[in-house]
């Protein structure tokens, strides 16, 4: 991807972004007047020996749910579970490799066999427009590569939500 590792790994311990990317945004690609999903109420972080955890109460849900008592995990350093792997590797300052790795029963190989490994290569610019491929698989890309290559810092206004992001800088500079 044509952007920074730092942004990257940052995007995976950011879980609102999870409320307005893939869920508000999914709508309104589908139906501009579909309503709003379900916002966060209550969020938490913790770090652990191998990384942190995220945990989130939505709306619809309460802490019983398993994205509270579960929640997410970032491993350290550029790792991430949350019902696949993700890798992302640096490259150099503006360029980051990003690996997934999704466990399914049964899984299809790119040219539609089914193998008991497979791999599939994900485009992330549009053939037909030449725009970034604003498809759910690539949302997470879109945001990051939007960003631009290195993205200015010195410019953001970190809020409650981004208390993960804070914590992951920490321990870096720990």
């Amino acid at each position: 991807m044509p952007c920074n590792w730092l942004q990257c790994q940052e995007n995976s311990i950011d879980p609102v972004h999870f409320e307005w990317l893939h869920m508000n945004w999914s709508r309104r690609l589908r139906d501009e007047r579909a309503p709003y999903s379900p916002s966060h109420r209550k969020i938490a972080f913790d770090e652990f020996e191998f990384g942190f955890m995220y945990r989130r109460v939505l709306a619809d849900t309460d802490e019983s749910h398993p994205l509270w008592t579960i929640g997410r995990v970032c491993l350290w350093p550029n790792a991430l579970y949350a019902g696949s792997f993700v890798w992302h590797v640096p490259i150099d300052d503006e360029h980051t490799l990003d690996i997934t790795w999704t466990v399914a029963d049964g899984a299809t190989a790119h040219d539609g066999t089914r193998e008991r490994s497979s791999y599939r290569y994900r485009e992330i610019i549009d053939r037909r427009t030449g725009r970034l491929d604003v498809s759910v698989p690539n949302q997470d890309t879109i945001a990051m590569v939007g960003q631009g290559p290195i993205v200015d810092r010195t410019r953001e206004h970190l809020g409650e939500s981004d208390r993960g992001i804070v914590l992951m800088r920490q321990r870096f500079l720990r």
